[in-house]
């Protein structure tokens, strides 16, 4: 995913150099336009710089060198745009211009691909950051504890320590315009717990909209829809609701957590498996289940004893995503980060 919405706003001070390494169609990128900016990287225009991931690589496990030989061959005559992160950082190493990646992948791993930006990159933003941050690599890179920028495949030993202190969190955020499109009915919510998206295809989903059935509290009143539905009426409904269940999707991080809290609505998760950015916490803006069978029945039955205001911790869920996640206010976080790097830099 690209970083436009990170730093949409306008910035004369800010070279947005925009390209997606790994979409499939052909982005208009042309070596002129890779070249004028290496000339003017070397000419100390920039004091610091921003990537997103890719997982497009040129030499990849299992393949030969003659492979990996073709493949960037034909990127550099086809498929410019998907050299710039196999360059440009090298580029920049030489002339010690520091950068920072922000990887937003679904994954709590980095992918190969991914190896040349995280060894000299200076800091590395993930939004699924595992609590142990070895376990983002190879089992190889573990045990030897140091990183290969390039492929062994290529003859070419070069190495970096393995440095986790340069892992940070950093969340999916919700994009401002979405923020503002949610509805908040701080009262007078027709719905105790809402579910909707796809789930009879997802084992985890399936049994917990069983236990929502079978366990919600009595004289709880539930909306379930099997499938998606359109993202306006899912934000009116999460506005009209004081609980929304909020599974994880491929990653535990997911943008549906932030929407629901966007809507007044209190989030209902599983326990989270990552270390989080600005994190929702538990009874102050959402509320955890264990994902194994009768977690989310045991979470409910504590709901129904407890008695939580629901309408007081949604608004506080809400206050708390637009102070922390929204795009804007994550730009703001990282444009302080690239300033800092770019003052110790110059």
């Amino acid at each position: 995913m690209n970083l436009a919405g990170l730093l949409e706003e306008e910035d004369p001070g800010i070279h947005k150099f925009v390209f997606h390494p790994d979409a499939a169609e052909k982005k208009p990128v042309r070596w002129g336009q890779i070249t004028r900016l290496i000339r003017e990287i070397r000419s100390g225009r920039y004091g610091a710089a921003l990537f997103g991931e890719s997982s497009h690589a040129w030499w990849r496990p299992g393949k030969g060198l003659a492979s990996g030989c073709r493949r960037m061959a034909m990127d550099m005559l086809f498929r410019p745009e998907r050299c710039v992160q196999k360059i440009i950082p090298w580029i920049l190493h030489q002339e010690k211009v520091p950068f920072l990646v922000v990887d937003r992948n679904d994954r709590p791993k980095i992918d190969p691909a991914c190896f040349l930006l995280y060894g000299l990159s200076c800091r590395y933003f993930m939004r699924e950051l595992p609590p142990r941050r070895l376990d983002l690599f190879p089992s190889q890179q573990e045990v030897t504890g140091v990183l290969p920028l390039m492929a062994r495949s290529t003859g070419l030993k070069l190495e970096v320590p393995v440095m986790t202190e340069k892992l940070q969190p950093h969340s999916l955020g919700i994009c401002d315009e979405i923020f503002r499109k949610c509805e908040v009915r701080p009262t007078e919510k027709a719905i105790d717990i809402l579910w909707a998206g796809k789930w009879n295809t997802n084992e985890a989903r399936r049994r917990w909209v069983e236990e929502l059935h079978q366990n919600a509290p009595r004289g709880w009143k539930l909306k379930v829809f099997e499938e998606q539905i359109p993202h306006a009426e899912y934000l009116r409904l999460c506005g009209n609701s004081r609980l929304v269940l909020s599974p994880p999707g491929r990653g535990w991080d997911c943008y549906r957590h932030y929407e629901v809290a966007a809507c007044g609505a209190v989030p209902l998760m599983t326990y989270p498996t990552i270390e989080r950015d600005h994190p929702l916490e538990e009874g102050e803006h959402a509320f955890f289940f264990a994902p194994e069978p009768g977690g989310l029945t045991r979470c409910l039955k504590r709901l129904e004893a407890a008695k939580p205001d629901f309408t007081k911790i949604g608004m506080a869920a809400r206050e708390h995503v637009e102070r922390n996640h929204r795009w804007t206010v994550q730009s703001a976080r990282i444009r302080k980060e690239l300033k800092t790097i770019c003052s110790v830099s110059t």
